[in-house]
């Protein structure tokens, strides 16, 4: 049996611009794209793909927001660890 990957990681910022220079320029990551208007950027490092992508940070469900591969939207006070 084959162990489990991750292949697509999705991270919710308030700060889009920040993100972004922080996962190029600081973490080193090659930046596949980036789209200012509609708050998304995608990276492409090796066997997975980063994205970030900008919520606004007032509204509560923005800040506990977890999506399945099957995008199925859970709240991590939804969630528990057993």
């Amino acid at each position: 049996m084959l162990a489990p990957q991750v292949w697509y990681v999705n991270i919710f910022v308030s700060d889009l611009t920040r993100a972004v220079a922080f996962f190029r320029d600081t973490l080193g990551l090659p930046l596949q794209f980036e789209d200012e208007k509609f708050g998304y950027a995608s990276f492409a490092p090796e066997r997975v793909r980063l994205a970030v992508a900008r919520v606004d940070p007032s509204t509560p469900e923005s800040r506990s927001l977890v999506v399945d591969p099957d995008e199925n939207i859970f709240y991590l006070d939804q969630l528990r660890a057993e």
